[in-house]
């Protein structure tokens, strides 16, 4: 499903897409993302991931268990999945900085990314 969704994307333009953690830790998803728009991997430490998500009740992977447990989680899916998110074109540490902040490192990626390739069509 998630592989026909990132096909669906290539021709999506103006649009920004918060997918979950998951999705770009596959490798083909991942290519092809990177081929058609610019890939930013927000980054977190397990315990700052865990007080941001621990009460939302969409996060299967998370469901149930005690909060060592969670974060037990978090560390293996962190450990799985850095080889692929090391791999997007910006990497965006969030630990310590506002949601503002967050978003102006974003957006300043972003435009230096447009700089970079005036003639590509599509917006990230």
């Amino acid at each position: 499903m998630e592989r026909g969704l990132v096909a669906e994307m290539v021709d999506w333009r103006r649009t920004v897409i918060a997918t979950g953690g998951g999705l770009g830790s596959n490798p083909e998803n991942l290519a092809s993302l990177k081929q058609h728009a610019l890939v930013v991997c927000l980054w977190a430490k397990p315990e700052a991931i865990w007080q941001r998500v621990r009460h939302q009740s969409h996060r299967p992977l998370l469901q149930g268990g005690e909060e060592t447990e969670a974060l037990e989680r978090i560390r293996l899916l962190l450990e799985q999945r850095t080889p692929c998110y090391r791999q997007a074109d910006v990497l965006v540490h969030t630990g310590l900085r506002s949601i503002q902040e967050v978003t102006l490192q974003v957006m300043h990626h972003f435009h230096s990314a447009r700089v970079q390739a005036p003639n590509r069509e599509t917006t990230h």
